[in-house]
């Protein structure tokens, strides 16, 4: 017992020990160096937390601080593995089993799928662009494709549009449909599954 009826339980080399003090806090300490603090505010732990059931947050914040602050999801028998990290004023998830970026947003708003920094064709759509990025060089392309509760769940239906590494861009519905095209709120155009176009 210490002054100001300090409490220390331990041993005295290599110094692990609990450290009481009283209307303050409770300390625990490994090799002289604290690695756990409690207080009326709460626990402060330094170094890693192992945890084999669930660790639950009641309130309304999980914060992560560091110079690139992430959260790392590691499936035991199933891979990939994913993070989700801020890094260089970009939040980002990454496939840390592939090493690839999958989806980034950068500091202005701009959203990418497929690991670029996305990049607006002009200063005007800073902000709002969604760039879709394929990193490869032939016989590839990106694409975003529609369905329905009734179509679209196979590869040969529903809709797309797709940039193609030939630079030739394909608009499709792989169903019996209709092309509409609008302005004002009317139709203006009609491209019919026939190949029929009625312009009005």
């Amino acid at each position: 017992i210490g002054s100001d009826t300090q409490m220390i339980l331990g041993e005295t080399g290599p110094r692990n020990y609990i450290e009481m003090n009283p209307n303050s806090d409770v300390k625990l300490f490994f090799n002289n160096a604290e690695k756990l603090a409690t207080s009326n505010t709460g626990v402060t732990v330094t170094g890693s937390i192992t945890a084999t059931g669930t660790i639950e947050t009641t309130g309304s914040e999980l914060k992560i601080t560091g110079a690139e602050p992430r959260l790392t999801f590691t499936d035991t028998d199933n891979n990939p593995d994913f993070q989700i990290w801020a890094n260089a004023q970009k939040f980002q998830i990454y496939d840390s089993t592939n090493s690839a970026t999958r989806l980034l947003i950068n500091s202005v708003g701009n959203v990418s799928i497929g690991g670029a920094d996305a990049t607006p064709s002009s200063a005007a759509y800073n902000g709002s662009t969604l760039h879709l990025y394929q990193s490869g060089s032939s016989s590839v392309g990106s694409q975003i494709k529609w369905s329905t509760g009734v179509s679209g769940h196979t590869a040969s239906d529903g809709a797309y549009m797709a940039f193609y590494s030939d630079n030739n861009m394909y608009c499709n519905i792989r169903e019996a449909g209709n092309w509409q095209f609008y302005t004002n709120n009317t139709e203006r155009l009609r491209i019919a599954s026939n190949g029929q176009a009625t312009f009005t």
